[in-house]
């Protein structure tokens, strides 16, 4: 149930861009990132302190939710392999962005929600989730993606018995906008 709650929302969100998306005239803006990410979850930890992260995050026209200046489609892969072992965290999230653009700095926070497949241990799982992050810009089109995302619990059994742990941490990522 909680898997077809979260598609649901993540498809009527979607198309709520669209319709929103028809009646201007941005187009949006890409915006690619690599870097590391650093899970919060001891269960995570011991299989490695420090993942590899890659993403890609569309900004999308605008819609005013709670006087947001920007949304955008995010999807990042958190994925590390070592010592036999190998697992990967993706999350799918909607994020509203409230912007500073007149700063030193251009400053972005980012709030948002959405979909994590965890396969980290035991079967791959999407769970729900959320991101709370900011962006900065510098020297034009590069940023510094600084973001924290938090999961729900999520139970595996394993031959080993049962897990319980998150998908949460901390990620760090150098980006370019296109």
């Amino acid at each position: 149930m909680g898997r077809k709650l979260i598609c649901l929302t993540m498809a009527a969100l979607l198309c709520a861009t669209g319709v929103a998306r028809a009646q201007d005239t941005f187009f949006g803006d890409l915006r690619v990132r690599a870097g590391a990410f650093f899970p919060s979850d001891s269960t995570l930890t011991n299989l490695n302190k420090t993942w590899f992260g890659v993403g890609v995050a569309y900004v999308m026209p605008s819609i005013p939710l709670l006087g947001a200046m920007q949304t955008e489609l995010a999807v990042d892969v958190f994925t590390h392999s070592a010592g036999g072992s190998r697992g990967t965290v993706t999350p799918i999230t909607i994020n509203i962005v409230y912007s500073e653009p007149t700063s030193v700095v251009p400053t972005r926070l980012m709030v948002g929600a959405g979909a994590y497949v965890i396969d980290a241990v035991g079967a791959s799982k999407t769970i729900f989730g959320g991101r709370v992050g900011l962006n900065f810009g510098f020297a034009g089109e590069w940023t510094l993606d600084v973001n924290y995302d938090f999961t729900e619990k999520l139970t595996q059994v394993t031959t080993g018995g049962t897990v319980q742990f998150r998908g949460s941490g901390l990620s760090v990522m150098l980006g370019r906008r296109f």
